[in-house]
């Protein structure tokens, strides 16, 4: 079963309610399909602090955005396409849209591959600084009016 399907009826079913009580489920839950890559950087319990949770991630990981590796670790989900819709109605010429966590400019391309992008209008994409780096290093603005890059606002 895919990690994203058993997560689901792990997590929001009576089914997971009474697997949860089984001993050893909960651990096998946390070291297995909380941590596939479908579900990056996502922590499992509850902890009193930031560094408290940072011990607890697999030492493998980098704790935190800021680094090379959050780059690659984002997808397009199918409510992705919703927004989509919705901006293709309210984005004009000369608007300007900030997106946010925007790593490469993902949205951007998603949303220009479906509509022609407006006249003068431009696609701000503000990041960590790794992240903007890596959009930078691999010119992946190239070629693409209206799109450019922040690391604050």
């Amino acid at each position: 079963m895919p990690a994203r399907a058993l997560k689901m009826l792990l997590t929001q079913s009576p089914v997971g309610a009474l697997a949860g009580r089984v001993p050893g489920v909960r651990a096998a839950y946390k070291n297995s399909v909380w941590r596939h890559p479908h579900f990056v950087k996502s922590y499992f319990g509850v902890y009193r602090s930031h560094a408290e949770a940072a011990a607890a991630a697999p030492k493998s990981w980098d704790i935190g955005w800021d680094n090379d590796k959050a780059f690659f670790s984002e997808w397009v989900q199918p409510s992705f396409y919703a927004s989509l819709y919705w901006l293709s109605r309210v984005l004009w010429p000369g608007s300007v849209l900030v997106e946010f966590g925007g790593r490469y400019g993902g949205a951007y391309v998603e949303y220009t591959r479906r509509e022609a992008f407006p006249h003068n209008a431009q696609w701000i994409v503000v990041d960590v600084p790794a992240v903007i780096r890596t959009a930078l290093d691999k010119q992946l603005n190239h070629d693409k009016p209206g799109l450019s890059y922040r690391t604050d606002f």
